[in-house]
């Protein structure tokens, strides 16, 4: 696996860079092996890579503008919002204010969000292709749409950047000796995943800008899907590679926990590893049943949104023993063995309690063999 890195063919990063969740899982391994002395030229080499990592940040900086530009006829008005930029414009939300309710609008620069029931304040966030702007430039809004007042609306506008909200990480010591702070590198890392969490966030969450998200999400017959990490920079929940994932990260931590209490991130990493671990026992709702997605991909992908924001409709997807999957439940199935050694002796009941359903979903894999994209057609486009 390393010397795929040094030779430059890991296909994860040339084949789709929405995929980095998995570069990270290894460049994870490789830090942490360089903790120990080996392959340090190899994570060198990588560490660009990690730049592209977003701010870990908290309070989003807003611009405010008026309506400019009006123009109006019968019910109907056409108006600009521009906003001069001082920074970078990386991904935006917009909160316009009227003064009186506005009956609809009309632009093709953002989706619309939500309104409030007066119809008074209207959100939109940005398409992908009007999301980013330059310093020195100015973002002009030309909104449409019709008034119910005696005269033309007025309106005051916040821009909210979502590319840097001015909270920067504080520093890692660099404890290592070497020329790259690799303690920082896998500190970031596993914030990294820490931004990727669904459902009920607890107080001591440590990414300040991410809140409760998917708390509706259940199966078929209701049971609690709640949790677990979205995927791609995408809201759609994947089980596949959730669970590779976490065999990965759990293997990295059974191997070199030392590295991980050197760099003084064990107590993170584990937190890290045990929040998708939750989320994968409580998608196997029977022996042989196993909840594997939540949320359409289709539908996911034409809302340009976060997921505190997205609607409720999140259908869920299984396997069974009619429609099996043996690849995704041996892969569950590994996450969990790997899980069920991590927690061994940090917490003895839940390690067994991993066990218990990684033996269970090992006899399911092999019992009714098939691959789950032919079961889950919903899955079959993304991973197979």
């Amino acid at each position: 696996m390393f010397q795929k890195f040094k030779d430059k063919k890991f296909p994860i990063l040339s084949a789709n860079p929405y995929r980095i969740i998995f570069s990270l899982t290894t460049l994870i391994v490789l830090k942490i092996s360089c903790k120990q002395g080996r392959l340090r030229n190899q994570v060198t080499m990588l560490l660009p890579w990690l730049l592209v990592l977003p701010s870990l940040t908290a309070a989003v900086p807003t611009l405010t503008t008026t309506l400019t530009k009006m123009h109006n006829w019968d019910d109907n008005f056409e108006a600009h919002l521009v906003w001069n930029l001082q920074e970078e414009l990386n991904g935006w939300e917009a909160i316009i204010t009227f003064d009186q309710p506005i009956a609809s609008i009309t632009q093709y620069m953002a989706d619309e969000v939500t309104h409030s029931a007066d119809k008074k304040v209207w959100t939109f966030v940005n398409k992908p292709h009007t999301a980013i702007a330059h310093t020195g430039g100015s973002l002009d809004f030309k909104i449409g749409g019709k008034f119910s007042g005696s005269s033309p609306p007025t309106a005051t506008a916040i821009l909210k950047n979502f590319g840097d909200d001015g909270f920067t990480v504080p520093p890692v010591p660099n404890t290592d000796g070497t020329k790259y702070n690799y303690d920082e590198v896998l500190e970031k890392s596993i914030l990294f995943y820490d931004a990727q969490r669904s459902g009920k966030l607890p107080a001591d969450n440590p990414i300040p800008w991410r809140a409760d998200s998917a708390l509706n999400d259940q199966g078929t017959n209701g049971e609690d899907l709640t949790g677990g990490w979205y995927d791609a920079g995408d809201n759609v929940k994947f089980g596949f590679p959730m669970a590779a994932t976490t065999t990965l990260l759990g293997w990295s931590l059974l191997e070199y926990a030392d590295a991980y209490r050197a760099s003084g991130q064990l107590g993170e990493m584990f937190d890290c590893i045990r929040w998708p671990l939750e989320w994968l026992l409580k998608c196997h709702t029977g022996e042989n049943e196993l909840y594997v997605q939540v949320g359409d991909g289709g539908k996911d992908h034409g809302s340009w949104t976060r997921p505190e924001d997205m609607g409720s409709d999140r259908p869920a997807f299984k396997i069974t023993a009619s429609k099996p999957g043996s690849d995704v439940a041996a892969e569950y199935a590994a996450a969990m063995t790997v899980g069920s050694l991590v927690f061994k002796d940090k917490d003895p009941a839940f390690s067994a309690k991993l066990l218990t359903h990684a033996k269970q979903l090992y006899t399911f894999a092999k019992t009714y063999t098939g691959k789950y994209s032919d079961s889950v057609n919903a899955a079959a486009a993304y991973y197979r």
